[in-house]
């Protein structure tokens, strides 16, 4: 009889601790995908972000963007659909792939030089 209650005491501590196991794994995945920042690329556009994996890669890449002589600033999408960007554009770009490939956060600063055609 003391054999069959502490049977049916350690399925029940058993099945709690389950329990607490998947809660916990989904507390740990909901934060980690709220600390993530979310993917709104498509997948043409990811295809062509997956490409970029060194800084080499990615400066050829914008090396080859068509010059955009428009005095707006576009959007990382934007510019991959373009395939044109002025300077920031192409700051932008760069910043968006080097952070996705682990040198953080973008740091992007504004200059204004003499002698150009006022981009920033």
């Amino acid at each position: 009889m003391v054999a069959m209650k502490a049977k049916k005491t350690k399925t029940r501590i058993t099945k709690k601790a389950k329990a607490m196991k998947v809660k916990s794994k989904s507390k740990n995945s909901a934060k980690a995908s709220k600390d993530s920042p979310p993917n709104h690329f498509t997948k043409q556009e990811e295809a062509v972000l997956r490409k970029l994996n060194t800084p080499a890669k990615i400066q050829g890449f914008i090396d080859a963007l068509g010059y955009d002589g428009e005095d707006d600033y576009f959007s990382v999408r934007s510019t991959l659909r373009t395939r044109k960007a002025h300077c920031m554009g192409g700051a932008l770009l760069a910043a968006c792939c080097l952070e996705r490939l682990g040198y953080g956060p973008a740091r992007v600063v504004g200059f204004d030089a003499q002698s150009d055609d006022s981009r920033s």
